[in-house]
């Protein structure tokens, strides 16, 4: 049995998971950044986005005897960040964020769930998300307030969105 398994490293797991095809939108993320470093991600949305995420702090677990194991779950975080507005979040949430802002958003574009397999779409939402890695324990990150993006039209234009109904106008093939 002792060589049949084998521990391997992380880093050979996500060599073999570099094809962009194969990878995960989770892989994509933990790729630009880790769960325990801090983001600036942004609401692209023209309404106010809300999330849950579950702190490990927020489990417990008890263990009375060798055959029971219990464990207990506070409330989850609820979490909102208004349109167009950006916040610094630990790598964990922004995980989370990210991933689900994608997904309600690539279901307004024409075509919706075709979208969420598709690798070009999911490179272009976390761009558009994810506005890199800060320290929020320096002064100037701190004192930084959200930034707001003014106009919902050029946040409609970047991600291809119309308020044309569907069938009407003009076709775009990509």
């Amino acid at each position: 049995m002792q060589g049949i398994l084998k521990p391997i490293g992380e880093a050979q797991v996500r060599d073999t998971e570099k094809n962009p095809e194969t990878q995960t939108f989770r892989d994509r993320l933990m790729d630009k950044f880790k769960a325990h470093e801090f983001v600036r991600v942004i609401n692209i949305d023209n309404i106010p986005f809300r999330w849950q995420s579950m702190p490990v702090t927020k489990e417990h677990v008890e263990q009375p005897d060798s055959a029971t194991q219990r464990v207990y779950r506070e409330p989850a975080d609820i979490l909102e960040l208004e349109a167009g507005k950006s916040a610094i979040v630990e790598g964990w949430r922004a995980y989370i964020m990210i991933e689900d802002l994608f997904k309600k958003m690539i279901q307004k574009k024409p075509g919706g769930i075709k979208g969420l397999t598709n690798v070009a779409l999911q490179e272009e939402y976390i761009e558009l998300i994810f506005l890199g890695i800060e320290d929020p324990f320096t002064s100037s990150a701190a004192q930084q307030e959200s930034e707001t993006i003014s106009n919902n039209d050029d946040i409609d234009k970047a991600l291809g969105i119309t308020n044309e109904p569907r069938g009407s106008g003009s076709s775009k093939k990509s």
